[in-house]
Formats: structure tokens, C-alpha cells, sequence
């Protein structure tokens, strides 16, 4: 079983245990509210009752899903995030990370080191900014053809003389790959860059 598989089955395993949560969590909530029911002295009123106890099962449910479910899994999300983020802050190489349609959405220490950019002067633009002219041309379809292929990781060293473009204009030989992973109906790039200088 591929390491996909896998992700797909914990993924799957996760969901069910947040609805198991969910329905224990709504249960439970109005359990202890019929508990306390009969000790509240409401208006014979139908209507108010009805609204009384659907506001009072909202708002208790509302607060334990909150505490049990959203917020356990917002934090394991950032946790699982800074792990990333520090995978990739001391990965040996340069590490650039797109959209499809090529638009940086990461860009890591390395790669800031290699090029000059900072992270925040790179996000959202394109990566074609990283190379000189003479491998812009093409690029878009190569990328097409990549990203139309049955293969998720392909080695860039088949251009002869493979150079990087840094903020300062000056360029500077590299061996790079790249892989795509495609999630949720999108398709992740990520360039891995290493200066052969």
C-alpha cells in the first residue's frame, strides 16, 4: 500500500471519528439540558419552550463541538504545519513549491539564500521570474506536458547548462527536479533546486 493509500485511509478514519464526536458531543449536550429542564421555570408558552431549548441545544453543542472537535484538529493542523515548516527551513537544497499555474506558494530558506528573495517578495508570482530568458521560452508547455504525464517526479538536468536567475541578475548553474502531487482536484508543484557553483 502507497503512502497515498495510506494518507487517504487515516484521512477517512479522522472524518469518522469527528462524526463519532460530533453526534456524542450533540447527545450529551442534550442529555444534560433535559437533565436540567424540569429545574428552569419557562412559561407554559409551546412556542417559547420549543425556541428556548432549540437556542439552549445550539449553544451547548455549539460550544463542546468547538472545544472537542474544531479546535483538536485546528491544532493538530498548525502542528502538523510546523513540522512541515521546519522540514523544509533546513532541507539541504532549494525548495519552491507552485500552483498549477505556476504561481510560488512556498518559497524556503534555502531558495531565499540561492535567489536573494525574500519569502514575501516572491509569493503569488511566477517561477518563471527565478529563470533566465533563454528557458522562459517553452516553459509553459513543458510544464503542460509534465503536468499532463503519468510521471510525478522528473529530473531537469536534460537542459544542458540548467541555470538559476537570482535578484540580482547574476545567474548561477543548478541541478533541479521537479514532482507534482495532485490533492483535493488541484495540482501541486514543487521544484527542488541545488547551486552547483
Amino acid at each position: 500500500m502507497g503512502i497515498l493509500q495510506q494518507a487517504q485511509i487515516r484521512t477517512m478514519q479522522k472524518g469518522l471519528a469527528v462524526i463519532f464526536k460530533v453526534a456524542l458531543v450533540i447527545f450529551v449536550a442534550e442529555g444534560a439540558y433535559m437533565l436540567v429542564l424540569p429545574y428552569l421555570e419557562l412559561p407554559p408558552n409551546v412556542w417559547l419552550n420549543a425556541i428556548v431549548d432549540a437556542s439552549a441545544l445550539t449553544l451547548v453543542s455549539g460550544v463542546c463541538i468547538y472545544f472537542f472537535v474544531i479546535k483538536p484538529y485546528i491544532d493538530a493542523r498548525e502542528k502538523s504545519e510546523q513540522q512541515l515548516s521546519g522540514l523544509l527551513a533546513i532541507a539541504p537544497d532549494a525548495i519552491i513549491t507552485t500552483n498549477e499555474a505556476g504561481l510560488i506558494r512556498m518559497f524556503n530558506q534555502r531558495a531565499q539564500n540561492a535567489f536573494g528573495y525574500k519569502e514575501d517578495e516572491v509569493l503569488g508570482l511566477s517561477i518563471e521570474m527565478l529563470m533566465p530568458r533563454k528557458f522562459r521560452d517553452g516553459h509553459a508547455e513543458k510544464m503542460a506536458t509534465f503536468k499532463s504525464s503519468g510521471l510525478e517526479r522528473k529530473h531537469m538536468s536534460e537542459r544542458s547548462g540548467l541555470c538559476a536567475l537570482r535578484k540580482d541578475g547574476s545567474e548561477f548553474p543548478a541541478e533541479a527536479s521537479i514532482s507534482k502531487l495532485s490533492s483535493q482536484g488541484q495540482t501541486i508543484l514543487t521544484v527542488s533546486l541545488h547551486d552547483i557553483t
